[in-house]
Parts: C-alpha cells; sequence; structure tokens
C-alpha cells in the first residue's frame, strides 16, 4: 500500500440556495451543519489571476482540503494589478481585473470553495474622489472610513458597484452568490 502526503478532497457540492449561518453558540453552519473552514489567501495582484491557470489553482486549492479562499488588498494602488482603476481617481471598478477576479471565483465555486471578499484594505483615496486633503489620510485612511461622510460614501459606492456587479460566469452578483462572504 502506498501512502499519500496529501489526503484527497473531491469536489463538495454547494448548492445556490444555502447560505453560511452562525449557530446560537457562535459557529459557521452550513445548511443547518457546523462547518469549518480551512482557507488560503490571495493578495494584491494574485487575487486576478491568469484565466489559463484559474482551473488549476482552484482544483490545487480543492486537493489540498482549503474551502476557502480570501480575496485580500484587491483595491491597492501598489501592485500592477487592482480591482480600482487608479487613474485621476479611485471610483472605478478596472473591467480586466474585474473579469480575472469573476472567473476565478467561478472557478473557486466549481470546486466547492467559499470566496471571503475584503473590501476596505488598502484603496488610496485622492483628491479628485473628493476627499479633501487625501494626501494627508495616513494608513490607508484606516479608522476615518468609520466616520467620515464622504469616505463612508466613497466605500459604499465601491461596495455597491463590486457586489452587485453581475458575474457572467456564475450568473449571480457577489450579493446573492452564497458562496461569497463580503466583509
Amino acid at each position: 500500500t502506498t501512502s499519500r502526503f496529501f489526503p484527497t478532497f473531491p469536489k463538495q457540492i454547494i448548492t445556490n440556495d444555502k447560505f453560511i449561518g452562525i449557530s446560537s453558540n457562535g459557529n459557521f453552519t452550513y445548511d443547518s451543519k457546523p462547518i469549518r473552514f480551512w482557507g488560503a489567501n490571495l493578495v494584491a495582484g494574485s487575487a486576478f489571476p491568469d484565466k489559463s491557470k484559474a482551473w488549476f489553482i482552484a482544483g490545487r486549492l480543492r486537493k489540498l482540503g482549503f474551502n476557502l479562499v480570501r480575496f485580500h488588498h484587491m483595491d491597492n494602488p501598489w501592485s500592477s494589478e487592482s480591482i480600482l482603476e487608479y487613474g485621476s481617481d479611485t471610483r472605478h471598478l478596472y473591467p480586466a481585473t474585474l473579469d480575472r477576479l469573476e472567473y476565478i471565483i467561478s472557478n473557486l465555486k466549481s470546486n466547492g470553495i467559499f470566496a471571503n471578499i475584503n473590501l476596505n484594505v488598502s484603496r488610496q483615496f485622492k483628491t479628485q474622489d473628493g476627499v479633501p486633503d487625501a494626501d494627508s489620510l495616513v494608513q490607508m485612511a484606516k479608522g476615518v472610513t468609520l466616520f467620515d461622510p464622504i469616505l463612508i460614501a466613497l466605500e459604499k459606492e465601491y461596495a455597491t458597484q463590486l457586489l452587485t456587479h453581475v458575474n457572467p460566469y456564475t450568473g449571480l452578483a457577489l450579493v446573492n452568490d452564497p458562496r461569497s462572504e463580503e466583509r
């Protein structure tokens, strides 16, 4: 008998009508049953892999037993790729990275892997966004986004654009997709 270093994790079907819940004792549930997550991060530019590699990434993550991927620093200004189209302002999604994000999400979904979408992480607001003295905001405006009405409105605008856009590969907007969770 040969032993394997990694166990085999078959595809787990996650139906489109079931969302993750929280039990009365504070644990995650799926279809009223406890569920645990074993997650990986796709950070900054890695959140938008080339479409020719998406199937392989999703399949490998499943094979390694992952059932959750956290998409982190997608709104960054420093890598070669961002979900935001950095230019004169930061108020528009970048169509090319949005398409690749939606494609990897569809591949993860077909492998039974949930997506955790981090919204406000590393966005660098600009005066062209309507933010006075934007260049004086430190640490990516962390904290300030909790009480400044302009920044709150900009974050809501971004969240609405990203979460309500219908993914052409799944036919669902993230807000309606049980395999995604927004933070």
